[in-house]
């Protein structure tokens, strides 16, 4: 049934981006400053049906055939994890930065900084390619045309839907980190996802 294609693209992205990763970490990074958030959230779930739509009609099978693009992504945005992983790391254990309330690596300053970090993680990640294009493409093949397309459109309620529900949990939170320390250990855990990420990356 085409209402059915709708659930499996819902529960299929959901439970895809549901785990503490790069993107979600940023997410709620943005919600606990209160700045530009929603408009990454809706930024990484646009990007999230662009990518979704694409794997289910045809480049999930493209990437499939040229695993060498998949391979240089991978290093690419293992770079990038690094990169800002080893920034929030030196943020975290800077007391003169926590005094003075900075908390800059993750936290949109601007609307085009918002979106700049957004489209980075969304699409320097190659797990979104092999996830959100190979797999949830894979998935909506063996949907019909027009069931298909329900099937995108389950994928990126779903997408938006966590996105936002993100930064409702970082403004939520906001008021915990307002102590220098906890928000010192905040961004450190923050740092290690995204060098965690990173290895894993370049490991698999």
């Amino acid at each position: 049934m085409i209402s059915t294609a709708f659930v499996k693209g819902f529960t299929l992205c959901l439970s895809l981006i549901v785990a503490i990763g790069p993107q979600n970490a940023f997410i709620l990074r943005a919600g606990t400053s209160r700045r530009y958030a929603f408009l990454a959230a809706w930024i990484s779930a646009s990007c999230d049906l662009l990518l979704t739509a694409l794997g289910a009609f045809g480049l999930g099978a493209l990437l499939a055939q040229n695993p060498i693009w998949v391979s240089a992504a991978r290093w690419v945005g293992a770079m990038y994890l690094f990169y800002l992983g080893g920034r929030m790391v030196v943020q975290a254990v800077q007391e003169a930065s926590r005094k003075s309330g900075l908390g800059v690596v993750l936290v949109p300053r601007t609307a085009a900084h918002a979106v700049r970090l957004a489209l980075g993680f969304a699409l320097l990640n190659p797990h979104v390619y092999l996830d959100t294009v190979g797999l949830m493409g894979a998935a909506s093949a063996r949907c019909a045309a027009p069931a298909r397309m329900l099937f995108v459109a389950g994928a990126a309620a779903a997408s938006l839907l966590w996105f936002n529900f993100l930064v409702v949990v970082g403004v939520l939170v906001s008021k915990w980190l307002e102590s220098p320390s906890v928000r010192r250990w905040f961004d450190c855990g923050v740092g290690l996802i995204l060098f965690g990420s990173a290895i894993w990356l370049i490991s698999n």
